[in-house]
C-alpha cells in the first residue's frame, strides 16, 4: 500500500471523465499478465512514482505500452469494465473514487457512453 500517481489515457470515458490528467492515489498497484490486446486503457500506474525493489524486473505486461489499472473493452456485443483500484474500505467513501466506479457501471449498462473513438470491439 504507497501512495502513487496514476495516470489518466481516456479522459473522455465516463469512468474518468471526472478526473484532471493525473490521479494521486494510495492503494495497492497491481501488474497483470495474460492481458488480452484488445483491451481499452482508461487508467495507467505511473512506475516512476512507486517505490518498490521488484520494479527492477519489470514486472507484469504492458499494453499499449503502458501498466494498466483500469480498461473496459466491448466484446461479443457486452461490455466490460475494471479497475485494479479499491483495496481499502475507505476508497468507496472517497467521492472521486466512486464517481470513477459509478462511470463503469454506467457504460457497462449503457446508460452512459464514452466519447472517446477508440473504445470498440
Amino acid at each position: 500500500m504507497q501512495k502513487f500517481t496514476v495516470q489518466v489515457l481516456d479522459a473522455k470515458h465516463p469512468a474518468t471523465d471526472h478526473l484532471e490528467s493525473t490521479w494521486v492515489w494510495t492503494d495497492e498497484c497491481y501488474f497483470f499478465t495474460n492481458l488480452n490486446p484488445a483491451i481499452h486503457v482508461l487508467l495507467a500506474a505511473d512506475i516512476t512514482s512507486l517505490k518498490d525493489a521488484k520494479l527492477q524486473t519489470a514486472p507484469g505486461q504492458k499494453a499499449n505500452g503502458v501498466f494498466p489499472l483500469a480498461w473496459c473493452q466491448e466484446f461479443d456485443g457486452g461490455r466490460q469494465f475494471y479497475t485494479s483500484l479499491g483495496h481499502k474500505i475507505e476508497h468507496y467513501s472517497d467521492p472521486v473514487f466512486r464517481e470513477h466506479i459509478l462511470g463503469g457501471i454506467r457504460w457497462v449498462l449503457g446508460e452512459a457512453t464514452s466519447t472517446s473513438a477508440s473504445v470498440q470491439q
